[in-house]
Parts: C-alpha cells; structure tokens; sequence
C-alpha cells in the first residue's frame, strides 16, 4: 500500500489507502511543506472547506496504521475464532493457530435420484394435480385414438427401480450404491483407529488448493475427482485434548468440497489407510466423527432447512 507526499506544479497531494483519498495540500512551489512524511500529511496550513471531514480524520500527530496484506495460510501465528461456535454450551473462546496446517478433501458423491418429498410438498402436489384437472377440456372421441394405447399396453407398462438397494438393507458402507437420494462422504479409517476426511500436511512454496489436489491425487485418478475452488469452506483449529489422524492442538485443517465423478471405488494402497467407507453427512457426525469435530460437521455438511439429499 502506497502513501506519498506529491507536490504536483499547483499543489501538494496526500494519497493514502484506507480508504484511498486525495487531500490538496495548501502548499505551494513557493512554500515548501516540510511537515510532509510518508506517513501522513502534517502540514499546519488549512485545506480548502470542501474536506472537513477527511481533515478531521488526519489531525496532526494521528499515524495510520496500515498492515500489509498477508496469507492466512503463511500466517502460523493466525488468531481465529473456534469453529465450534455453533456447538452446544454457547461460544467457546478463541483458539491459536500456530501449529502445522492440513489441507482436507471433502469428497462427496451427488444424490442420484430425487429425495422423498416432504409430507407439505406431497400435498401441494395433489393440490396444484387437482386444480389443472379441473380446468382441462375433454377432446372429442373422434379426435382421441386409444387403439395404439390399447394394443401396447404391455409395451408401455413399467415399474420404476426400487429405492432401497441390496447395499442399504445389507449396510455395505464401501459402496456408492446405497443412499441413493442422499449425499456420500469418503472417509478413511487411520492405523491408529481414528476416522477422518483424507488429508495431506501443507507443504512450504504452495498453495492449500495445490495441498488438497495433492491430497485428490491419493485417493482417485484426476478425471474421477473435480475439487470445488480455491477457497476452503471451512477450517477447523485443534482444539486442546483433541487430535485428529495426525494432526494435534494448534494444527488446523482447511476443508475443500470436492465432487466424485466415477460409479465404483477403490481405496488405493498408498494412502495407507485401515479402512474407508462412504457415509451420509448424519453418519458421519454421529456414527464416525466424535468430539468438537463431530459438531462442526454439523456446520460444514449439514444441508440448509428446505434442502434434501445432504
């Protein structure tokens, strides 16, 4: 950020940036304005009326100060609220950063058929299906064929597949063929016991969307993985007594929503994980994840209020 003195061939200027303001100076080729600093302008000669309120805000002897602008991702000593602000027992205090960070990919698989409506939507549905009804106009019958109807009849006739799947009543928890109506989340099992989203240690020189395609490239080829831009949804400081697969108090983890593009999976060995599974953004609070990380999923994942399919 730029602050400068200008003596242009008429007058002085004070350009600074918070916010970005040009102050005539009443100093002149003839009058040197030597209070003048890079800082801010001193000068004891009045500016014009037009800028009383900007003159007010740069009363001699104010300095601005003005912080270059800096990565949060750079920063190790980042002070940041808790994530788990929205967990039960109201607000808990802030929480220091000034351990490693992780980049952690969210993978999720994208419902493939339509959820159960609502008991509210099923009635305007009959509703909206009865008023068309009544406004629609009967075709004469010389104008209305049934025969190709009549004579394909069991031609036409289908059934739509089932909703509940061999994988959902068996709980098979390693396939994408269950939980049709609703997300899946890839969640890997550490040697230590610890379930978790696949994550990889940031690394010095590059950004944390280069981490998490590090981390896309260990669990599935590149075509099969698309990660949803470079700004993570949410971070998650360790708090104390707490760890997650790695990471300790004072690490954070930076999730990145990714989108799983292929109908089959397997982990591959080099992750090096126990085990995986693929589980609804319930499961996962609920059934996988425990302390103040299980809250927060409830934050990152959970669907809004009138949005099904989680």
């Amino acid at each position: 950020m730029i602050r400068q003195c200008v003596q242009s061939l008429k007058q002085a200027t004070l350009t600074h940036g918070l916010p970005l303001r040009a102050v005539p100076c009443a100093a002149t080729l003839t009058q040197t304005c030597a209070t003048c600093t890079c800082r801010m302008c001193t000068c004891p000669k009045q500016a014009p009326p037009l800028f009383p309120s900007v003159i007010n805000d740069l009363k001699c002897g104010v300095a601005m100060n003005v912080h270059p602008m800096r990565s949060n991702v750079q920063h190790r000593g980042l002070r940041t609220s808790a994530i788990m602000n929205g967990a039960k027992g109201g607000r808990k205090e802030a929480t220091t950063i000034n351990g490693r960070l992780f980049g952690v990919c969210v993978l999720e698989r994208y419902p493939v058929i339509m959820p159960e409506l609502a008991a509210w939507e099923k009635e305007y549905q009959e509703w909206s299906e009865e008023k068309q009804l009544s406004k629609r106009k009967e075709l004469p019958k010389e104008l209305v064929d049934t025969r190709y109807n009549e004579e394909n009849a069991g031609i036409l006739d289908w059934e739509p597949a089932p909703r509940i799947t061999p994988d959902d009543i068996a709980m098979n928890m390693k396939s994408l063929n269950r939980a049709l109506d609703k997300k899946l989340y890839l969640i890997v099992k550490s040697k230590d016991g610890q379930w978790h989203f696949p994550h990889l240690e940031h690394q010095a020189g590059e950004t944390m969307r280069q981490t998490v395609d590090r981390v896309a490239a260990t669990v599935a080829p590149k075509e099969e993985v698309f990660v949803l831009g470079n700004t993570p949804s949410g971070h998650f400081p360790i708090p104390e007594g707490d760890s997650v697969a790695g990471a300790k108090p004072g690490d954070a983890l930076f999730y990145y929503r990714a989108n799983y593009l292929a109908k089959t999976f397997s982990l591959p060995a080099a992750m090096g994980a126990a085990d995986y599974a693929w589980a609804t953004n319930e499961e996962v609070w609920s059934k996988y994840f425990t302390g103040a990380e299980a809250e927060y999923m409830k934050e990152l994942i959970q669907p809004p209020p009138m949005m099904a399919g989680g």
